[in-house]
């Protein structure tokens, strides 16, 4: 019953983004090192795409991240649009 998310504004959206990062950090919190040794399975119905543990697939998922702000940069300097700081302040940033 997956129904994405729709916003009508930008703070709508920041505030769904928000929520999600403090349900993760309490999910973390209750976790322990064994649980995420524990098989994580991704599956299109019956068809088993990949099982792996949880922990590699976090790792995983924040690489993914990593890689996409990189495109995201990479597009932003074909267009001549200064980087925004992702982890502090960027190169960009004329007080940097």
């Amino acid at each position: 019953d997956y129904k994405p998310f729709t916003f009508e504004t930008k703070e709508e959206l920041i505030q769904f983004f928000e929520n999600k990062l403090k349900e993760g950090i309490e999910a973390m919190e209750k976790t322990n090192e064994d649980q995420l040794q524990e098989d994580w399975t991704m599956r299109n119905g019956e068809i088993i795409i990949t099982t792996e543990p949880k922990v590699v697939m976090l790792r995983h998922c924040f690489c993914q991240t990593v890689h996409h702000r990189a495109q995201l940069g990479v597009y932003l300097r074909l267009l001549d649009i200064p980087i925004p700081g992702s982890y502090g302040p960027s190169a960009d940033d004329p007080n940097f």
